[in-house]
């Protein structure tokens, strides 16, 4: 019941009902957890740190990345290096990034894993950290030299970060330069002089799509009076359409910056071609995605701040 009221949009009462499940089932963890995430939401974030160790015991949760080190406590490690690993999707691997910054005075050396995907970004992003994937470590991987290793979503807790000052808020991610020329060049030559905003509206997620995206009809507000255009991007065309439109939580702009302020989700494309829609307003263009009949790619999300 607290699941669906929450998919209605109801968090509040949601989490009332979570609350009193978990005083019958106090040992259930899937409630534990999603009373971890709700809290979460709600910005309720004692109640998060509190319950947030309950995602590895629920069922059906991912093993720990098992290495022959103690888990790191926070503490400095000035001979030692650290491990900070990722888990979940990619929209978790992205999120809890943004906290990396904090470490790197904390240990000699900072490994950080992610998955092959996102290997190549995050070494462009932390040329200070040494970026590997438990797949493919590199031949000098030595757990002797490492003193610790933790979760990068156990980092604000270990580490007692804000969340109201996030380290990386200022933008951590660094966009491909060659693919970024390519597309701005592609957009711009589609609607010459527009200012080009991605945007994603629909969640492929089949288990919380719900309450991952948004009806279309609810963008009517802001698309066509706040912003001269708008297109639904993937993750490779977001990270140019980033640098063009010049402000994304969670990027760093490369090359010159544009005026315009611009919100941007990232997300795979369907593998239909996009279908146009232009509104009666004659300043809004939107290219939104076809509806495809085969099953989206993982998605990822970067929450924007200053957006409008």
């Amino acid at each position: 019941m607290a699941t669906l009221v929450m998919m209605d949009g109801d968090f509040l009462t949601g989490q009332e009902l979570t609350k009193r499940a978990i005083e019958v089932l106090p040992d259930n963890m899937i409630l534990r957890m999603t009373l971890a995430l709700s809290s979460f939401r709600l910005k309720e974030f004692e109640t998060f740190h509190k319950y947030h160790w309950t995602r590895w015991q629920r069922d059906g949760a991912e093993p720990r990345w098992q290495l022959d080190v103690p888990e790191w406590d926070g503490q400095p490690l000035p001979e030692k290096a650290v491990v900070i690993y990722s888990e979940q999707g990619v929209g978790d691997h992205i999120m809890w990034a943004s906290f990396l910054p904090a470490v790197q005075s904390r240990a000699t050396r900072v490994y950080v894993e992610t998955n092959v995907r996102l290997n190549s970004l995050f070494a462009r992003s932390f040329p200070e950290y040494a970026v590997v994937t438990r797949e493919f470590l590199p031949g000098n991987w030595n757990t002797r030299t490492i003193g610790g290793q933790a979760s990068a979503a156990d980092l604000p807790q270990l580490l007692d970060l804000s969340f109201e000052n996030v380290p990386g808020r200022e933008g951590f991610l660094i966009a491909d330069p060659t693919l970024m020329l390519k597309l701005r060049a592609r957009y711009q030559e589609m609607f010459p002089g527009k200012k080009l905003v991605g945007i994603s509206w629909r969640s492929g997620n089949r288990d919380s799509a719900a309450i991952r995206s948004l009806e279309l009809a609810q963008w009517g507000p802001i698309l066509p009076t706040r912003i001269a255009s708008s297109s639904t991007c993937n993750t490779a065309m977001s990270r140019a359409m980033s640098i063009s439109c010049g402000r994304r939580w969670g990027s760093r702009s490369i090359g010159t910056r544009r005026s315009t302020r611009s919100a941007i989700w990232t997300r795979s494309w369907p593998r239909s071609p996009p279908s146009i829609w232009s509104s009666r307003s004659t300043t809004a263009r939107f290219i939104l995605p076809a509806r495809s009949a085969s099953r989206p790619g993982p998605c990822c999300r970067s929450t924007p701040t200053g957006a409008g």
